[in-house]
């Protein structure tokens, strides 16, 4: 994960427990940004419109860390408040525990919500990404959607 994919959003009104999180998570210390991130996300009640911010980034930390939970941690995020980002985060979670699937749902939901967000187009051009079949009846390997295909590309 490069600097500029921590994060995409101004976040400044945010606690500094998880300003302090997201400085530890561009300099690659997981260890620290999981227990700023746990602070943070302590430090608030559950309605607060920051928590499920949070629990995105604690949940991403701890993946990155070594701990698969924390993708269970993104989920119940995204639950809490289906954003953009939290799709992003969730995403590059299931990403990072070679989840593809799960990683290109969550792409497809965030885009939904924000389909010019950069970091999801930048992580859905980096895991790659299938067109849908031209007659989805038919196998990607029917002759007609091959042709049809090859068409629609030109």
């Amino acid at each position: 994960m490069s600097n500029d994919d921590v994060i995409y959003r101004e976040y400044s009104r945010c606690c500094s427990a998880f300003k302090d999180g997201l400085g530890a998570l561009r300099q690659r210390e997981t260890g620290i940004a999981v227990s700023f991130f746990q602070h943070a996300s302590q430090s608030v009640a559950i309605h607060d419109p920051y928590f499920g911010l949070y629990q995105s980034y604690l949940g991403l930390a701890r993946v990155l860390h070594g701990d698969q939970k924390g993708l269970d941690v993104c989920r119940s995020a995204v639950k809490v408040m289906p954003e953009a980002d939290l799709y992003l985060n969730l995403a590059r979670a299931a990403s990072f525990l070679k989840r593809r699937c799960l990683a290109v749902e969550a792409i497809e939901q965030g885009l939904a919500m924000d389909e010019t967000h950069p970091g999801l187009l930048r992580l859905q051009e980096s895991i790659g990404w299938r067109r849908k079949r031209p007659v989805r009846f038919l196998p990607r390997e029917h002759r007609v959607n091959q042709l049809i295909g090859a068409r629609l590309r030109k």
